[in-house]
């Protein structure tokens, strides 16, 4: 699925991003991953590529994987130049808080809110 955004979801993400905005009022949780999804929107954007999140609530992850609470992204990375990849995901480590950890893995950037309390 593509939003109008121009944001291609996979298809548990796209159910997902719908059913929460929907909601009259976005609760913290619903307001975290959105801000994760848009910053790192416009970073890869700000690359010259396009953004494609690759896996959301599916695919297999390790057992306690956040990607299983709806808190977990993966970014493609195949269309960064690989010079271009440490700092692209630099950028959006740095553009969110520490609220959130991003991982440069060898064929995606791995972005997850991991609220520290």
């Amino acid at each position: 699925m593509e939003l109008k955004s121009g944001v291609k979801l996979s298809s548990t993400m796209a159910m997902w991003v719908l059913l929460t905005t929907a909601a009259e009022e976005l609760d913290a949780e619903t307001t975290a991953i959105w801000a994760m999804l848009t910053v790192a929107k416009e970073v890869v954007e700000g690359y010259g590529v396009e953004f494609v999140i690759t896996s959301g609530c599916e695919g297999k992850h390790k057992k306690n994987s956040l990607h299983y609470q709806g808190h977990a992204i993966d970014v493609r990375t195949r269309d960064l130049p690989y010079h271009q990849r440490s700092p692209c995901a630099e950028e959006i480590h740095r553009r969110l808080d520490d609220d959130y950890d991003v991982l440069l893995e060898s064929d995606h950037i791995h972005i997850e809110w991991d609220p520290k309390d």
